[in-house]
């Protein structure tokens, strides 16, 4: 698929039930969804509530998962780690598993620890998960009840396995002291300051680790693990309504503590202007600015209703054309970031605010310059919204992943499943089952104007609750904006009348000029690999592979010999970044940029690749868009060209990941072992500033053109939710001269 559809697609499932802020509504609007009819929803007299669902995917296997509405930020100063202590205990001993015998025992069943067995704690939560369960045997399920029962009130704590977690948890600590983690421990207190959140991290500090009493954890322990505080979520290939009554019987056994003390939320709050927080480190590996516009989070109450679906389907409209925005200025040579995006979601690390939040790695020295754009695109929208045109690509781009989501419904993998069921639980949300959602958010969307977008853009951007984040190299000569420049190019920008966007769009064809189609000359069926074969008369060969893992996909690979190694060892830096330069040139009429808007509602995409020793095209795609893959597989072969723009892009964004590298301690060490593992061949280390300043364009793309020159030296394999008889004329239609291919005397094309 496209790359805007890709992002799209991640944006839909990270972010959905994830989003604050009442949206327009209509008179039935605030009402609640129900809960998915498909899962066994229940709460329990002592308060812990549950989750059960059946399902298929994978088969014989089962998820089993505790949540704690439970974290660092419930720790007093004298308690900062004990959270995440207790996590560790959990593992080290419970009343039915003494010592190691629960890790032994589930190990022996085929679960793995640290993959299937494992758990972590937040600020606000701590899930504890058992995934990958087989399903066969009762008693394996039994068991793994067992050990989620453990898990919520008979955890161990004896004094001499909590002093030997001590030593672990320090060299833990100590490994998590990389540049990233100093950022946050250096700017989190700047950017929360008067808020818990500012000294809460999950880790907590290794003087209380290291030497707190052994009654304090069992206090802390017996204080917020209870019942009205957890939730059970079990998913998985399994008797759903047997499954629900072993959990009512097991875990209403539970008491709750009386006098119970209540479960607090601490806000994070309001201030007037910036709060600017700026960190350099040796071992940085890029810069990264963080620009959020603070307001008020939707309470849990209210995040299950249809006003919150259509604000959350507003605020997807508005990440995917804002995403547009910045990947189209990426694309300019003086861009002074790789790349950015901008969304609506949890203010970083809070669930108690909310943020519109902007984000981009900022080029090396253009730090001030990356946070104006981002600021001047923020303020372009605050000023003139989003275009029809935008608005249109947007919801076909929206509308095509919730169908295709729905096609795959039955396809959904249970720990998917079980972590939207977590998130649902401990922060708020709706799940009224795919079907429900699937049809209000189509019709809703068919309904949402550019102004509504744009509206909701308007109303989070301001002048107060503004927090700004700069992480960065600490390197000789590098220089980060003081808080005074930031404040000053932020109050320079709110003041400009910026211009409104303007939408340019290539309404040609993606194919306009093609000559007859070829043919199949010869159809067989090779039984060893099950898989039909045509050969076609531009003397390329198709294997066919239908299968039914997806309702609703088709991939396509062409292959043929020769690769790097066909240049007999030689290096030059047009082999070397072939790819790249390949996956930035335009394709026919339309420029990368372009190629994204024509391609908007099509979940398609094909690209290039050069290895060691093929060169390859690869290409998916659902069954509606099988057409447009081919004719991107045929222009790929036959018709890319040079975008000069785009490739000085490019060369500018690898120079400034160049340049971050060089002081990355992970980058440098796998630098070391890979020339170490390949004698340092020229074609295998990592890419230069020599290499791009010696790249030419017009020599990468002759070469490129030798390497697809004759595609009956391809072999192409079709695998996927096909018909081979429905798929035929479209391969048969493809399978044709191009007219400037024809010139070239070159060989047909697929």
């Amino acid at each position: 698929m496209n790359r805007l559809t890709y992002y799209l697609s991640l944006t839909l499932i990270a972010f959905c039930s994830s989003f604050s802020m009442a949206a327009a509504t209509g008179d039935n609007d605030n009402e609640q969804f129900p809960i998915d009819t498909a899962i066994r929803h229940g709460v329990l007299p002592n308060g812990l509530t549950y989750y059960i669902m059946h399902n298929e995917e994978p088969k014989n296997r089962a998820e089993f998962h505790i949540a704690q509405k439970v974290g660092s930020i419930l720790e007093e100063e004298n308690q900062r780690g004990l959270a995440h202590f207790l996590e560790h205990m959990a593992f080290n001993g419970t009343t039915h598993f003494p010592g190691k015998t629960m890790l032994e025992y589930l190990q022996n069943n085929g679960m793995r620890f640290g993959y299937d067995i494992n758990a972590y704690t937040g600020f606000d939560e701590t899930v504890y998960r058992v995934s990958n369960v087989p399903t066969e045997r009762e008693a394996l399920l039994d068991s793994t009840l067992l050990v989620l029962y453990d898990w919520a009130c008979e955890i161990s704590l004896l004094d001499e396995e909590i002093d030997k977690e001590r030593g672990v948890i320090q060299e833990e600590w100590r490994s998590r002291n990389n540049a990233n983690w100093r950022m946050y421990e250096a700017v989190v207190p700047e950017i929360f300051r008067g808020s818990r959140y500012a000294n809460r991290m999950p880790i907590g500090t290794m003087d209380v680790v290291m030497n707190f009493k052994y009654d304090e954890l069992r206090d802390y322990y017996h204080r917020w693990y209870r019942p009205d505080q957890q939730g059970i979520i079990i998913v998985g290939d399994f008797d759903a309504d047997k499954m629900e009554q072993k959990v009512i019987d097991l875990f209403s056994k539970i008491k709750m503590p009386e006098n119970a003390p209540a479960r607090e939320y601490f806000p994070v709050p309001d201030h007037k202007g910036i709060d600017y927080a700026l960190y350099a480190d040796p071992e940085a590996s890029m810069t990264l600015i963080y620009l959020f516009f603070q307001h008020p989070t939707t309470p849990k109450a209210e995040k299950n209703t249809r006003a919150y679906l259509r604000r959350d389907i507003i605020n997807i409209l508005s990440t995917t054309m804002l995403y547009a925005r910045f990947n189209e200025i990426a694309q300019s040579p003086d861009a002074p970031f790789g790349y950015a995006v901008g969304q609506d979601g949890p203010f970083f690390i809070s669930s108690t605010k909310d943020a519109y939040t902007l984000i981009a790695m900022a080029k090396d020295g253009k730090t001030l310059e990356t946070f104006r754009t981002l600021l001047t695109e923020a303020q372009r929208l605050n000023l003139h919204g989003f275009t029809a045109s935008e608005l249109e690509r947007a919801k076909a781009d929206v509308k095509m992943i919730l169908e295709n989501n729905y096609a795959e419904r039955n396809n959904r993998k249970s720990q998917a499943l079980a972590e939207s069921i977590i998130s649902t639980f401990t922060q708020g949300g709706y799940m009224p089952g795919i079907e429900i959602e699937t049809q209000e958010s189509l019709q809703m969307l068919s309904t949402i104007t550019a102004e509504e977008v744009s509206n909701f853009i308007e109303n989070v951007i301001s002048e107060d609750n503004v927090s700004i984040i700069i992480s960065g190299q600490e390197k000789e000569g590098a220089v980060y904006p003081t808080k005074d420049e930031i404040v000053a190019t932020f109050n320079d920008v709110l003041s400009q009348d910026i211009p409104a966007y303007v939408d340019e769009v290539v309404t040609s064809p993606l194919i306009s000029d093609i000559a007859a189609p070829g043919k199949i000359v010869k159809e067989t069926y090779d039984e060893n690999i099950g898989m039909t074969v045509w050969n076609l008369s531009n003397g390329a060969t198709v294997y066919l592979k239908p299968t039914d893992f997806k309702n609703d996909e088709i991939n396509m690979s062409a292959v043929s010999l020769g690769g790097m190694w066909a240049y007999g060892g030689q290096s030059s830096p047009e082999i070397k970044l072939m790819s790249d330069v390949v996956e930035s040139s335009a394709l026919g009429n339309f420029t990368r940029t372009e190629l994204d808007k024509y391609l908007a509602g099509k979940y398609v995409g094909a690209r290039f690749s050069l290895n060691s020793a093929t060169e390859n095209i690869l290409g998916s795609c659902v069954n509606k868009d099988f057409e447009t893959m081919l004719q991107l597989n045929y222009l790929l072969f036959t018709d890319v060209d040079k975008d000069q723009q785009a490739f000085d892009a490019l060369k500018s964004r690898l120079k400034s990941q160049i340049t971050l590298s060089k002081n990355n301690p992970s980058f440098i060490f796998r630098d070391s072992i890979y020339g170490t593992l390949y004698n340092h061949n020229p074609l295998v280390r990592n890419t230069t500033e020599d290499d791009l300043n010696a790249l030419d364009y017009d020599k990468c793309l002759e070469l490129y053109r030798q390497r697809v020159a004759d595609a009956g030296d391809f072999t192409f394999s079709f695998v996927g939710s096909f018909n081979i008889d429905s798929i035929r004329p479209y391969v048969e239609s493809i399978s044709r001269h191009s007219p400037e291919t024809e010139k070239k005397k070159a060989s047909h094309t697929l």
